[in-house]
């Protein structure tokens, strides 16, 4: 995602709408940091509930990077909030 440098709240939205118990695992990259490891929508919150995985990243290359990696299956995120931070 294309951005101006600056510190950001990034919050991706996501649910498992699959409603299979496969493993559906994986982990979420932002900048090159895992952030989540081994999420798995299916088996926490469970099939058809949403949930939020946030954080707070500083940009210094006018692109913020967000990595899904999956353990077996692909993965949909639902939505991505981006924030800026105002410095004090």
């Amino acid at each position: 995602i294309p951005l101006p440098s600056g510190a950001y709240e990034v919050v991706l939205h996501f649910c498992d709408t699959a409603g299979t118990p496969v493993r559906h695992s994986f982990d979420v990259v932002v900048e090159g940091t895992i952030v989540a490891a081994g999420v798995d929508p299916f088996a926490n919150p469970g099939f058809g509930k949403p949930f939020t995985i946030s954080c707070q990243v500083d940009l210094h290359d006018g692109c913020l990077d967000i990595d899904l990696i999956p353990e077996l299956y692909y993965v949909a995120v639902k939505a991505i909030e981006v924030e800026l931070i105002p410095r004090r």
